[in-house]
């Protein structure tokens, strides 16, 4: 094996939300950062650190090997006011102490707003683009303090993701959507890299429970819940025994309440279980058990738990929002809908939970291409041969 000195290893700092407790992620941008570090952590080579801000109230960190941790705990609420200022100035102190080769900063909220302040090569992830989802999400679920609250936070996030993009010469793509919307910025270097799918996601054996269809994601109105559910009042009409799990952490409790006053008023407590936010283990279970993965949200770029459901080989029926025409073919891997139509919804799960067979090989189908695609050694190389062409660096230079 190929011994490096310190001197030689390339420094890379990677910016962004982060699990401090890496076995129990918050999102799709913790999991695909957190699946990321952890394949950068096996090369060598590279001298890892993560910045990160805890807005969470997140438990001690779990030290991990390999990896440099650098964490500010924070809070929401006044900080956006204040353009998480405070924030954003320890990131810019943080990343100039560590001196990287490379900075990759994941989203382009305020994390991305500091790497104004820095010299260093950087390549920005873009996981959601908050100009495109204020045109297609509402909040009309919620009440009127919620979508006040909502439009101020998109408000300063949307200045954020306005200035970061027109400084950034190297931007990772996630996805083909990305690219449609970025059209207008006229970005030097766009580099396609899918986001990886943890390891353990592709040795799941199928326990499928009849009738069991699973949700996964943040408590969040974007995400589409309440269609969701009616949806399966519908279903019941023919499959009465189906069930509902709902799986993640609670982003808005206003709308959690109101879920849960709908579920208990029209009597579905039995049909539709809320199971919180759950570790790698509980989260791995739940997929392995589901006969499908529904997301019925209004906006999407590249949904990971899409990527896991394939990664497992689930189907899947999503809404034809955003980026998720990308992943989901549309009677290959999985059923697209429209979005807010809970009778599509419903007929698109009938049809499925009435076809296991056929539910097995759409999933069977997206196994294939999740293996192709998604494998956490795949895109780490893209990812660590992207750092030296940043770097200026060669691989080929390193001795042995």
């Amino acid at each position: 094996m190929m011994k490096i000195n310190n001197s030689q290893k390339l420094r890379v700092a990677v910016v962004g939300p982060y699990p401090l407790n890496p076995s129990k992620v918050v999102g799709g941008i913790q999991a695909a950062v957190r699946n990321q570090v952890n394949g950068l952590k096996n090369f060598e080579d590279l001298e890892l650190h993560v910045v990160t801000v805890d807005f969470d109230g997140q438990n001690e960190l779990v030290p991990q090997p390999a990896i440099q941790f650098h964490i500010r705990k924070s809070s929401q609420g006044l900080n956006q006011f204040l353009l998480y200022y405070l924030d954003r100035q320890w990131v810019t102190r943080t990343v100039k102490e560590i001196k990287p080769d490379v900075v990759h900063i994941h989203g382009t909220n305020f994390y991305a707003y500091a790497a104004q302040t820095w010299d260093f090569p950087t390549v920005f992830s873009v996981h959601g683009v908050t100009q495109t989802e204020n045109k297609f999400v509402n909040y009309q679920e919620v009440g009127l303090f919620h979508r006040l609250y909502r439009k101020t936070k998109s408000y300063f996030n949307t200045y954020f993701e306005v200035e970061s993009l027109k400084n950034a010469r190297h931007v990772i793509i996630i996805s083909p959507y990305v690219t449609d919307v970025l059209k207008n910025y006229h970005i030097e270097n766009l580099h396609f890299i899918n986001n990886p799918v943890d390891e353990p996601y592709f040795q799941l054996e199928d326990r499928s429970q009849p009738n069991r269809i699973l949700f996964a994601g943040i408590i969040h109105a974007r995400k589409g819940i309440l269609t969701l559910i009616k949806a399966i009042e519908l279903v019941r009409q023919v499959e009465p025994d189906v069930e509902l799990h709902v799986v993640g952490k609670v982003y808005e409790s206003e709308y959690e309440a109101m879920l849960k006053s709908y579920v208990q008023t029209h009597q579905l407590e039995k049909y539709i279980i809320f199971r919180g936010h759950l570790n790698d283990e509980e989260l791995h279970q739940a997929f392995a058990e589901c006969q499908m993965l529904v997301l019925p949200s209004q906006e999407e770029v590249s949904p990971m738990v899409i990527q896991q459901a394939m990664a497992v080989g689930k189907s899947v029926v999503a809404t034809a929002v955003g980026g998720v025409p990308y992943l989901v073919e549309d009677g290959k891997t999985g059923l697209l809908v429209p979005y807010g139509d809970p009778e599509a919804l419903s007929k698109a799960m009938i049809k499925l939970l009435a076809n296991p067979e056929e539910a097995k090989r759409l999933g069977a189908r997206g196994r294939e291409i999740a293996r192709d695609r998604f494998r956490v050694e795949y895109t780490c190389n893209q990812t660590r041969n992207l750092y030296y062409e940043l770097a200026d660096k060669s691989l080929s230079s390193l001795s042995v």
